[in-house]
């Protein structure tokens, strides 16, 4: 194992060691000296192209088209007020008493037929009575 870590290490070593003096002349040599080109004449330059005019492709899927106005919603017609709700004793029920306690609320409602006791959301029908 140590046998081939050597011969690896070696050739390694040897082209970092190449590379350094690669970079060592690069960085020693003179500059190269500036070349300053002549500009061309007038008469030989060659004139600007013109630029082209953009291309006007058919549209694919028609026209683009403005939003069409939409019409005005028509006022709502005045309603007439509704009739006042018929209260609760017209229909024979009476409120004898409400009792809260913590989040619920139970009511006790007498009726001709008996007194019931009831909270909020309870469906009454007849099974209840």
């Amino acid at each position: 194992m140590r046998l081939i870590a050597v011969i690896c290490t070696l050739p390694a070593l040897t082209a970092a060691l190449w590379a350094g003096q690669q970079l060592w002349l690069e960085m020693r040599a003179p500059a190269a000296p500036a070349v300053v080109y002549a500009a061309p004449a007038a008469s030989d330059r060659v004139a600007e192209p013109q630029p082209r005019p953009n291309r006007r492709w058919s549209a694919l899927f028609g026209e683009k088209q403005p939003p069409k106005p939409q019409p005005p919603t028509p006022a709502a017609e005045p309603q007439p007020p509704k009739p006042p709700v018929r209260p609760l004793q017209s229909f024979g029920y009476a409120l004898n008493g409400v009792v809260q306690t913590g989040g619920t609320a139970w009511a006790m409602v007498s009726h001709p037929t008996g007194e019931h006791l009831v909270r909020p959301g309870m469906c009454w029908t007849a099974a209840s009575r």
